[in-house]
């Protein structure tokens, strides 16, 4: 049995559905159920986290990132446990190798996603327990419709205006997976993985024209790209181990985008 703790997000909402969809025996506690503490919960994968909102909502990320998941821990009766952390902890690295050595910057008040996400991570692997793994999942694309990530904005003013200023350049990069990959993958890692940290990744880069020129041809809207923008480019994620254990082959994130971009139009249109 699989415990989905975070059910309510979008990667938690997505895996129970896909649990569900596949038969599979699982509980999704609400937020604040004590009976997680009570129960056997069997193996546990921990969605509960904030992501775009994080830097207006600083001490409820580490509230989600550690608070709560050290309880779950100390108190738990678990199987198996799988923390969602993420690849933006690889930020200004050189390697994407789940064994590097990773930099953050407590002064730098965007990094407070990253040290809260790696202060869970480290609260994990010190339990000394080689049944409590990490995923560090990439940008995740899918019906997320209440997100403010990247993605996202782009597409709702596409939608609800037909066009939109891009804040960051041409060349501007990044990796990003469909969920129902990670929703597949996950409780293979959670109930059978033979390592304790794996990135979950396409392995490869968009550039922003390339994900942008085709939103923009599914949305029939037009794509500024502002004279100040940045570039912002992240590092290849690595993703030999998953490819190697898994025989993971992700799906073409840009054959997804028509369907996700269909989906969020009528959701805002209703």
């Amino acid at each position: 049995m699989f415990t989905v703790l975070g059910a309510s997000g979008f990667i938690g909402s997505h895996l129970v559905e896909y649990l569900k969809n596949s038969q599979t025996d699982y509980y999704a506690p609400k937020r604040g159920d004590s009976e997680i503490f009570s129960r056997p919960l069997g193996d546990v994968i921990y969605c509960i986290g904030l992501t775009a909102d994080f830097r207006s909502r600083p001490l409820e990320a580490a509230e989600a990132h550690v608070g709560v998941l050290t309880k779950i821990l100390k108190k738990g009766k678990f199987d198996s446990f799988l923390y969602l952390s993420s690849t933006r902890v690889y930020e200004g690295s050189i390697s994407t190798d789940e064994s590097a050595s990773l930099t953050v910057n407590p002064t730098n008040p965007n990094h407070i996603f990253n040290l809260t996400k790696l202060t869970g991570e480290a609260c994990c692997l010190s339990e000394g327990n080689n049944k409590i793994r990490i995923a560090r999942v990439s940008n995740v694309l899918g019906s997320d419709y209440g997100s403010e990530n990247f993605v996202f904005s782009v597409m709702r003013d596409l939608v609800l205006s037909k066009s939109v200023k891009v804040l960051t350049t041409p060349t501007s990069s990044k990796d990003y997976i469909l969920v129902d990959d990670v929703v597949h993958l996950l409780p293979k890692i959670s109930s059978r993985g033979k390592e304790q940290i794996y990135n979950v990744a396409s392995g490869s880069n968009l550039t922003n024209e390339e994900l942008l020129r085709k939103i923009a041809s599914v949305s029939g809207g037009q794509i500024t790209y502002l004279e100040e923008a940045a570039e912002i480019c992240f590092p290849p994620i690595s993703v030999d181990k998953i490819r190697r254990e898994f025989k993971f082959e992700p799906k073409e994130v840009l054959e997804g985008i028509g369907q996700i971009y269909s989906g969020f139009e009528r959701h805002l249109k209703g």
